[in-house]
C-alpha cells in the first residue's frame, strides 16, 4: 500500500525494496579516540549495523511471539526469555482486564492491551514499537534512567499487561543501566511479566507465518490509542495521554510534504523515550527508508560536547534537540576552526522550550544554510503544537493564528489602537499607517459621543424589533444604586454580629452555620461585588437583613482549602453564588463541557450537565431564580432548571458566547453578548428573542442595567460602549461613545452618581456620565486625565466597588498591581502589586472584617487571584485620604497553587470561591492563628 493507512504498511512500503540498505547503524563511539576531524563515514569500527531486511524479519517473528504470549498460547509461558511472576492469593477488586475487553466488543473501537516498553533508544526499541503496532495495541515508553519509584507509579496505573525489556547485547556500548531490568518483576508492586528482547537473538527460531496477523488497518474495529505517554509532572502529577496512530500519521505526513528527505541523508535517534519527540525522531527515518544512527545510551549524559564529533563523524542531516543542549553546545561550536556541519546538517528541530531569536541569529551565522524548525512539542498535542515557518510583511495577522487578546497585547505593546489591527492587517500595511499618521488615530476613530432621541429607534438594519404584548416596570437595581444603599442602613439593625473569640475554624462549625444569616434571603452573588435580587429592596423587607463577621484588629490568619471539585478540564469561568431556600449554591462551568450546581458548604456536587461547547463565561439566574442561564462556546445559552439541572429551553448566537448573561428584574428579561458582535435580549417565558443590537465588536463583558432608570450599557472590543434604553418597547439606543482600546471587563455603576465605569485593555480606567460625557479617564498616555498617572498595563478585568468601602473602584491590572481610585473624581488612593500579573478582578468581602476603631475605621479583606496561581487577601482601610500616611492597604494570607488562575473570585464571610486551571474548583477558607 503507498497510502497513509496504517504505520505497519508503511514500513513495509519503505523496507520492501531496500532489504540490504542499513537501517539502523548502533555507534560504538570509536570515533571519540580517531583522529581529531575523524572523516565522515556511514558506518565505523565497531559499529553493528542492521538492515532493513533484519527488521522486517525481526519485527514478525516478535510480533507472532506477541500475540501468542498475551493469547495465553499453550507453551510460550515456559520461553526462557518470559519472566512471570507468582500468581496472587486473589482477585484485586475493581474492574478486570476481561471485562474491559467485553465492555469494548459494544463499540466500533476497541481498548488495546498497554505494552511497557523498558528500554533507551536502540534497534531493539524501534522493533518493539513496530511490533506492538503490527498487532493493534498500545506501547508505552520506559525510560530505565527514570527512579524506580516513578516507573512503578506509572505501570501500576496504566493497566499493563506486559512489559518488554531489552536484553544486555549492547552493554559494551555504555548501557550498563539496562542490566537492572529484572527489577520489576522482583518488585512485589510491579507483578507483571517480563520478556527480555534483545537483537542478539534473532529470535531466528520464531517465524510468524506471512497471514497469520491481520494488519491494523484492515481490522473491523479500530483502537482507541496506540501509544500511551505520561507527562513530566512538573505542574502536579504526571498524567497519561493516549495518543492515537492517526495523530503520527498526520504528523509524519506533514513532515513528509513540508521538508521530505531528499538524496543520501542520515539521521539520529538520541531523544529519551520520555519525551513526546522521540516517536517522530524514529518514525521519519524507518518510515522514509533513512539509515538511522543511535550514539551510546550514557554518551551524551556522561559528555554533551560529543554530539558535535558524533555529528560531523556520522554526517548526521537531521537533528532533534531542545534549546538549552544548543546553548550549551553553541561555545564550543563557534570556536571550532572548522566547521564540518555547515555540509552536512540540513535540518534542526528545536523543542519543548523557548527558542530565543538571539540564539537563532548565532546559529544562523554558524549554519547558513541550515533550517531550523520551532516546534513546540507537547505530550498533550501529540508532539507538535504550533509552527510558524516565516512572517512576511505582507501576511494577514489572523490568519496566521492572531486572535483578539493577542491584538489587545500587540495594540497595548505598540501604544496604538487595537482597531488600526483590524483594519491594517499586515505589518507593512499598519507601518505605513503609523508613519502618516505618526501614531495619533484617524479624526473618525476620535472617541465621541453621539447623542440619539429618547423616541428614536434603530433602524431594521441593525437591530430586529420584535413586539412584546407586557408592559414593563422598571424597578429595583441589580447594581449598588442609592435606594440599596438606604436599604442597607435601614436593615443595619438587623445585622448578625459574631463575638470576634468565636471565629476560629473549629468554633464557626461548632457554633453558627457559616451564612445564617442569609437563612431567609435569596440573592446572587457575582465577580466584580455585582449582586443580584429576585424582589425590590422595599417588597424584602425583613428578609434583607445581613451577617457580619469580625475579626480582632491584630489578628493574624491563614488560608487554607476547605473544598475542591474536581471539574475535568481547565475552569476559567467565574463562579456565581446563589442563597436560595436556606441553602447556598454554587455554579460554575470549565473547559470540558461539564456544568455543576454545588453545595457552596460543603463542596458535594447536587447536579451536573455537560453542554455542547466549552464554558469559560459565568452564569447568572432569571429573574426569579427558577433557572440558571449559562452560554458555551457553540453559541448557546442554556436555561435550566435551578434545582434539578433539566434543559428548560435553549438560544442559538452566531458566535461563541464568553460573556455573563444579566436579568432585568423589571422585565425578566436576560441580556447576553456573544462573539458575532450581537447583544441579545431574551424573554426565558415566552421562550424567544425580542430585541437584537450590533455593538460593533465581539462581547466579552457583561452588561451593565441601571434598573432604577431602565437603561442598560454594554461594551465590545471594537471599543464601542452602548447606552440603551429598556424601559418599554422598542427598545432604543440613547448614545454610542468610541473608546481608543478593546474592552474586555464587565462595566459598574457608580451607585450616587449612576456613571459607568469602563477598564480599557491598553490600562485606561474610564467615567462616563449617564449622558455619555467622560467625566473622568486615567490614561497611559494621560490625553484626558485629572491628575498625572500611568497604570502601565493592559487590564482584562472589569473594575469592583462595595458600599463597605465607599469611593473606592478597585482595578487589576497585568502588571500585578491593584489600584484604588476615588469613584467620584478618579484620584490615586493607593497601590498594591503582589508580584504576578493579573487577569481576574477583585472581590470586597462585605462580611468578615476587622474589629472598627474610633479612630481608624473598620478593615475590610478583598481577594485577588494571580494568573500565576496565587491567591492574595488585603487588608484595605476605607476612609483615608490621599494625602494621608497612614497605611492604606497590606496582605495578611496568602496560598499558592499549582496552575495559572483567570477566574475571578467571590468571597463571602471569609470563604473565597474560584475556578483554577488544575481543573477544580476550590474553596478556600481564612482560618485564625492563636
Amino acid at each position: 500500500m503507498s497510502n497513509f493507512c496504517c504505520i505497519s504498511h508503511i514500513f513495509t512500503d519503505a523496507a520492501s525494496p531496500n532489504p540490504h540498505k542499513a537501517a539502523v547503524i548502533h555507534s560504538a563511539a570509536r570515533f571519540i579516540s580517531d583522529s581529531p576531524q575523524p572523516p565522515p563515514s556511514p558506518v565505523h569500527d565497531g559499529d553493528t549495523v542492521f538492515t532493513f531486511a533484519e527488521l522486517s524479519s525481526s519485527i514478525d517473528s516478535l510480533s507472532f511471539r506477541l500475540r501468542r504470549i498475551l493469547l495465553d498460547v499453550p507453551g510460550h509461558n515456559n520461553d526462557p526469555h518470559l519472566i512471570t511472576p507468582p500468581p496472587p492469593t486473589k482477585q484485586p477488586p475493581g474492574i478486570t482486564t476481561t471485562d474491559k475487553l467485553e465492555e469494548a466488543e459494544s463499540s466500533d473501537v476497541y481498548t488495546p492491551k498497554v505494552l511497557a516498553l523498558y528500554m533507551p533508544p536502540s534497534v531493539e526499541y524501534i522493533i518493539s514499537v513496530l511490533s506492538v503496532l503490527r498487532i493493534g495495541e498500545a506501547f508505552l515508553p520506559l525510560d530505565p534512567s527514570w527512579p524506580r519509584d516513578r516507573v512503578l507509579s506509572i505501570v501500576s496505573s496504566s493497566n499493563v499487561s506486559l512489559v518488554i525489556a531489552c536484553g544486555s547485547s549492547f552493554d559494551q556500548f555504555g548501557c550498563a543501566p539496562l542490566r537492572r531490568s529484572h527489577w520489576l518483576v522482583q518488585s512485589s508492586s510491579a507483578a507483571l511479566p517480563v520478556l527480555f528482547f534483545s537483537m542478539s537473538e534473532r529470535l531466528s527460531d520464531v517465524t510468524a507465518p506471512p497471514s497469520s496477523l491481520v494488519w491494523p488497518c484492515e481490522k473491523e474495529k479500530q483502537r482507541k490509542f496506540c501509544y500511551l505517554m505520561y507527562t513530566s509532572g512538573s505542574t502536579g502529577k504526571p498524567k497519561g495521554i493516549c495518543g492515537t496512530e492517526q495523530g503520527l500519521l498526520n504528523r509524519f505526513k506533514w513532515m513528509q510534504e513540508h521538508y521530505p528527505v531528499v538524496g543520501e541523508q542520515r539521521f539520529a535517534f538520541k531523544t529519551s523515550v520520555g519525551f513526546i519527540d522521540h516517536l517522530q525522531e524514529f518514525l521519519g527515518a524507518t518510515l522514509s527508508s533513512t539509515p538511522l544512527v543511535i550514539p551510546p545510551f550514557t554518551l551524551l549524559k556522561d559528555n554533551l560536547i560529543s554530539i558535535l564529533g558524533f555529528l560531523e563523524a556520522y554526517s548526521i542531516s537531521r537533528l532533534v534537540a531542545v534549546p538549552s543542549m544548543i546553548r550549551a553546545i553553541l561555545p564550543t561550536l563557534q570556536h571550532r576552526g572548522h566547521n564540518k556541519l555547515k555540509s552536512c546538517l540540513k535540518l534542526v528541530v528545536l523543542s519543548g522550550e523557548p527558542f530565543p531569536v538571539s540564539m537563532w541569529d548565532s546559529l544562523h551565522k554558524l549554519l547558513p544554510e541550515t533550517c531550523f524548525l520551532n516546534l513546540y512539542g507537547s505530550t498533550e498535542a501529540i508532539c507538535d503544537a504550533l509552527m510558524v515557518k516565516e512572517v512576511s510583511d505582507d501576511d494577514d495577522f489572523f490568519a496566521i493564528g492572531g486572535d483578539s487578546l493577542a491584538a489587545a497585547h500587540l495594540s497595548h505593546s505598540l501604544g496604538i489602537d487595537m482597531r488600526l489591527i483590524y483594519q491594517f492587517r499586515s505589518p507593512s500595511k499598519l507601518v505605513i499607517c503609523i508613519s502618516e499618521k505618526k501614531g495619533k488615530l484617524r479624526e473618525d476613530m476620535q472617541h465621541n459621543t453621539i447623542q440619539k432621541p429618547d423616541h428614536k429607534t434603530e433602524s431594521q438594519n441593525s437591530n430586529e424589533l420584535v413586539s412584546r404584548p407586557s408592559p414593563f416596570h422598571y424597578g429595583v437595581t441589580s447594581e449598588p444604586t442609592p435606594s440599596r444603599m438606604q436599604c442597607e442602613k435601614n436593615v443595619s439593625a438587623k445585622r448578625l454580629k459574631i463575638d470576634s473569640e468565636q471565629f476560629s475554624s473549629k468554633s464557626m462549625k461548632d457554633k453558627i452555620s457559616w451564612d445564617s444569616g442569609y437563612s431567609k434571603m435569596h440573592c446572587a452573588f457575582s465577580r466584580c461585588n455585582k449582586v443580584h435580587y429576585p424582589n425590590s429592596c422595599s417588597n424584602e423587607g425583613g428578609n434583607r437583613g445581613n451577617w457580619s463577621v469580625e475579626f480582632p484588629r491584630n489578628q493574624i490568619v491563614s488560608i487554607q482549602e476547605l473544598w475542591k471539585v474536581h471539574m475535568e478540564s481547565c475552569v476559567d469561568a467565574s463562579p456565581l453564588v446563589v442563597l436560595k431556600h436556606s441553602k447556598t449554591y454554587l455554579f460554575i462551568g470549565s473547559h470540558s463541557r461539564k456544568f455543576v450546581c454545588i453545595d457552596a458548604k460543603s463542596g458535594s456536587i447536587c447536579w451536573e450537565t455537560i453542554l455542547e461547547g466549552r464554558i469559560e463565561g459565568s452564569a447568572m439566574v432569571v429573574g426569579d431564580f427558577s433557572q440558571v442561564v449559562i452560554g458555551c462556546y457553540k453559541g448557546k445559552l442554556y436555561f435550566l432548571d435551578f434545582l434539578t439541572g433539566s434543559l428548560s429551553w435553549t438560544f442559538q448566537a452566531g458566535g461563541e458566547i464568553k460573556c455573563q448573561p444579566v436579568v432585568h428584574t423589571s422585565s425578566q428579561l436576560i441580556w447576553c453578548g456573544s462573539h458575532d458582535h450581537t447583544l441579545y435580549a431574551l424573554d426565558y417565558r415566552s421562550q424567544r428573542c425580542v430585541y437584537k443590537l450590533q455593538c460593533g465588536g465581539s462581547i466579552f463583558a457583561s452588561p451593565v442595567i441601571d434598573e432604577g432608570h431602565s437603561s442598560l450599557y454594554v461594551a465590545s472590543t471594537s471599543g464601542r460602549v452602548t447606552a440603551v434604553s429598556i424601559k418599554d418597547l422598542p427598545f432604543h439606543t440613547l448614545w454610542e461613545l468610541e473608546l481608543e482600546a478593546p474592552i474586555f471587563g464587565s462595566l459598574s455603576i457608580i451607585p450616587s452618581s449612576r456613571n459607568v465605569i469602563c477598564c480599557l485593555v491598553d490600562g485606561q480606567v474610564v467615567a462616563m456620565s449617564p449622558s455619555g460625557t467622560i467625566i473622568w479617564k486615567l490614561s497611559n498616555y494621560s490625553v484626558i486625565t485629572l491628575m498625572q498617572y500611568r497604570t502601565s498595563g493592559p487590564i482584562f478585568a472589569g473594575p469592583c466597588m462595595s458600599h463597605v468601602l465607599p469611593s473606592q473602584v478597585l482595578v487589576c491590572c497585568r502588571n500585578g498591581r491593584v489600584y484604588s481610585l476615588e469613584s467620584e473624581s478618579g484620584c490615586h488612593l493607593w497601590e498594591y502589586n503582589i508580584g504576578d500579573p493579573i487577569t481576574a478582578s477583585a472581590y470586597i468581602d462585605e462580611n468578615l472584617h476587622f474589629e472598627s476603631h474610633q479612630l481608624l475605621g473598620t478593615d475590610r479583606l478583598v481577594s485577588v487571584c494571580s494568573s500565576s496561581g496565587r491567591v492574595h487577601v488585603l487588608r484595605v482601610r476605607p476612609s483615608l485620604s490621599k494625602d494621608s500616611r497612614e497605611s492604606k492597604v497590606g496582605e495578611i494570607a496568602k496560598l499558592e497553587l499549582q496552575a495559572d488562575i483567570f477566574s475571578s473570585p467571590v468571597m463571602i464571610g471569609g470563604r473565597i470561591f474560584f475556578g483554577c486551571r488544575d481543573d477544580y474548583v476550590h474553596c478556600l477558607t481564612l482560618e485564625s492563628c492563636r
